[in-house]
């Protein structure tokens, strides 16, 4: 699974950037942290001895969760297990509204009489585009007549009726 609980160690600050370092619980390895943005509940500035969650597919270390109410002194290891339970699936996907870009991790899971028995975790990177936006890239490489409906059943004018918008446009 690539998000691990972690105790944040270090915050340095530096005109332009932040760095941390970060205590991962499940080795004890301190390793240099980043801060991504938009995080889940990363509104207050992260202070060392708070309860984090980090994601280690890259290099350093991305923060993307801080857990306020968490006392890291008192965990135990079952208490480490739920809120890895609980937090890391509400946790995997993260959209950034001004790019419109989505980021998450496609977790897929092998159940068998109720036991878990494979799990693989996929990064997901999309990018929504706008009415306005696939019309005009479409225009731009030499579509023509592009309509836009609402549904795929409806040949009513794209109004966002519906959760399917349809394009059609023809290449000469």
């Amino acid at each position: 699974m690539p998000l691990h609980l972690a105790l944040l160690q270090t915050v340095t600050e530096h005109p332009h950037t932040i760095d941390y370092t970060v205590q991962l619980l499940n080795t004890g390895e301190t390793r240099e942290a980043k801060r991504s943005s938009p995080v889940t509940n990363l509104n207050l500035f992260p202070q060392p001895g708070q309860l984090v969650a980090v994601d280690d597919t890259i290099s350093p270390l991305e923060i993307v969760h801080l857990y306020e109410s968490v006392d890291p002194t008192t965990l135990t290891p079952a208490d480490r297990a739920a809120l890895e339970q609980d937090t890391f699936p509400t946790i995997l996907a993260r959209h950034t509204p001004p790019e419109q870009q989505f980021f998450a991790r496609r977790r897929y899971r092998l159940i068998r009489n109720g036991q878990v028995i494979h799990e693989e975790i996929f990064p997901s990177h999309e990018r929504v585009y706008g009415k306005y936006e696939i019309q005009m890239m479409l225009e731009l490489t030499g579509f023509r007549d592009v309509q836009i409906y609402d549904g795929w059943m409806n040949q009513e004018p794209f109004a966002g009726k519906h959760d399917v918008m349809v394009i059609h446009g023809r290449k000469p």
